[in-house]
């Protein structure tokens, strides 16, 4: 399940360069601000955790358990962007009209990231009685046992107005890629995933369908950085970076030799650990600025493993980070000399 149906999300104050749970902005460059992160309703800022150097690892952290009551999360992993409009539609088709592809004029009035999003009329309110698509050019969905998940950002304003993200396989009907809808306020860009391994290996289109009642005319549903992710599980010697963030872990983790950037988002899909023993090293140093966040990816799933670090030949740097929702253990260190 990628979320639940119902969600709250919280209005978030713009902060230049601030990442916060479920509506993050990422930089593109230097010069361009982030907004905080919303993930499932959780804000995410995070000062550093306490610091402490002993032979045989390091471990420079700011340990905030979220032991607070936080909405759940819900995000999206090792990416490849699949369209982030800055390039405008590209070989995206609209059906029906009203989907628009530029600057937003209304709504949030700035995309996500960069300059350009697709919206249902970016420079004011959606029309009556609209039934309209915006649909992705064919694609081969990655094979089901490596875990894709079809990841987005969006900001939404209806009444009496809905909208859904659907998928057409192998040239077939239009089918609803979950059971609920996209109506209300979002007061802000959230992230949203959806596990779509049930459909791996197959040929696909994906649309995001919009409609709605007559009298019910708002800003309506914005959309940007739609990326396919894959899960994330076993042996990892990576470095893993903003722009595939966030990551999703679908089974127990291994760590070999990993580097996280600040900004990084990683999402936990079950009760799994991400260790590091042996010789394995890990650095994770975020900013005041860029919390590294490690969350589980929705409320429906069990808390996940927490942070194990065992041994005396580990390399472990972890600065600025937030850990939540990791049941009893949150990071966990064993056979440390003192």
């Amino acid at each position: 399940m990628s979320i639940v149906k119902k969600r709250r999300y919280e209005s978030l104050t713009k902060m230049d360069n601030l990442l916060s749970f479920m509506g993050v902005r990422r930089r593109k460059s230097s010069g361009e601000t982030t907004k905080q992160k919303i993930i499932n309703g959780n804000i995410f800022g995070g000062k550093s955790m306490a610091s402490s150097g002993k032979k045989g690892f390091m471990i420079a952290f700011i340990l905030c358990l979220a032991v607070a009551i936080f909405m759940p999360v819900a995000i999206g992993a090792q990416s490849f962007n699949f369209q982030d409009w800055e390039e405008g539609a590209g070989e995206w088709t609209i059906e029906n009209g009203v989907w628009e592809v530029g600057c937003p004029e209304s709504g949030p009035f700035d995309a996500y990231s960069g300059l350009q999003c697709a919206g249902t009329v970016i420079d004011g309110n959606y029309p009556s009685f609209a039934n309209a698509r915006i649909i992705s050019p064919t694609f081969d969905i990655p094979s089901t046992s490596e875990k894709p998940f079809l990841g987005f950002w969006h900001w939404f304003s209806t009444d009496d107005a809905w909208g859904r993200v659907q998928v057409s396989i192998n040239g077939g009907g239009w089918q609803n890629l979950t059971a609920y809808v996209y109506s209300g306020e979002s007061n802000d860009w959230c992230y949203e995933w959806i596990d779509i391994s049930a459909y791996g290996g197959q040929s696909a289109r994906i649309a995001f369908w919009f409609g709605s009642n007559d009298d019910s005319s708002h800003a309506g549903w914005y959309i940007d950085d739609i990326a396919l992710s894959l899960g994330k599980t076993g042996n990892i010697s990576d470095h893993w970076t903003i722009d595939s963030s966030p990551y999703h872990v679908t089974g127990n983790i291994a760590i070999q030799n990993l580097i996280i950037d600040p900004g990084v988002i990683v999402l936990f899909h079950g009760n799994y650990e991400f260790a590091i023993s042996g010789s394995g090293s890990l650095s994770a140093i975020g900013t005041e600025t860029d919390s590294i966040v490690f969350d589980w990816a929705s409320i429906t799933i069990p808390r996940w493993g927490g942070i194990k670090i065992a041994g005396l030949n580990t390399s472990v740097m972890l600065d600025h980070c937030r850990v939540s929702h990791a049941g009893n253990r949150g990071i966990q260190i064993t056979e440390a000399l003192p």
